[in-house]
């Protein structure tokens, strides 16, 4: 069984984008709040109506709103299983939205299972056989309590740090809420690689 890492490109979100008068503003994204691997951004658009939206580790692909969790897949895909805390689940075909949307959706009772847990595991069928992705829910919880408060902005002088490659993005090297330096010094210190991602995640 091959269990790639997940394949999914970082997101780049600019805070201030000038225009000319006669084109329309782009809204304006910013990252208001994280939570263990989740990122929350606030895009308000130019008619002032905000949406809350959550990213897993600055990954685009991975979408977290208030009633959803959307993924999108690398590739075309015949059936996903979708399990929780390591329980196997049976696979189950991509509805018509899903399929349209080239993206596994979780919603109604299997999205309310996401805040009691710690893992969310996608097994992917297609024509190239069985594929796993992992997801590590913490903080999820919390981000969404911040999505349903409408994902307020932070007061002054407690914003989300803005890296260069994405929302919240650290320094090369860094795992999870570790930083680069951080890690460094685990590994220096003999700490194994599970016992830093479990620490760091």
């Amino acid at each position: 069984m091959k269990q790639p890492a997940l394949n999914f490109l970082a997101v780049v979100f600019a805070a201030v984008v000038f225009f000319p008068s006669a084109a329309i503003p782009a809204p304006v994204n910013e990252p208001v709040f994280k939570s263990g691997n989740w990122f929350v951004v606030r895009t308000t658009k130019p008619d002032g109506a905000v949406t809350c939206t959550a990213f897993y580790r600055a990954h685009r692909e991975v979408q977290l709103s208030q009633d959803e969790l959307i993924v999108k897949l690398p590739k075309a895909v015949d059936r996903v299983a979708v399990g929780y805390d390591g329980a196997p689940a049976p696979p189950r075909a991509l509805d018509a939205a899903e399929q349209q949307m080239g993206a596994v959706v979780i919603r109604g009772a299997q999205f309310e299972r996401l805040r009691q847990s710690r893992q969310l595991r996608f097994d992917v069928f297609g024509a190239e056989g069985k594929t796993s992705h992992d997801l590590q829910l913490a903080g999820i919880a919390q981000a969404l309590d911040n999505i349903a408060a409408g994902c307020p902005e932070p007061p002054e002088g407690l914003r989300v740090r803005r890296g260069a490659s994405g929302i919240g993005a650290q320094q090369p090297g860094g795992i999870g809420n570790c930083p680069a330096r951080m890690v460094a010094r685990m590994r220096a210190n003999g700490v194994a690689e599970e016992k830093i991602s479990a620490r760091c995640s």
